[in-house]
């Protein structure tokens, strides 16, 4: 297990915070387009799943390492 206490580790966990609330940002704005333009709902239901799906990763993986 990584020492939290570590040089460094101060910025990369800044960085990932970061790159999480972008992910977070590209999720809704990727959501948004997709209800505007795709007309069948069951391909909207489809990629919705798989945007929440990849945006929860950096999450799982974060509280799994702590």
């Amino acid at each position: 297990m990584p020492s939290h206490d570590g040089p460094g580790f101060h910025e990369h966990a800044v960085e990932v915070n970061r790159l999480e609330n972008r992910a977070d940002s590209l999720l809704r704005e990727s959501l948004a387009a997709m209800f505007d333009e795709q007309p069948d709902p069951i391909e909207v239901i489809k990629w919705k799943e798989i945007y929440e799906t990849l945006e929860a990763s950096p999450t799982a993986a974060r509280t799994w390492r702590t």
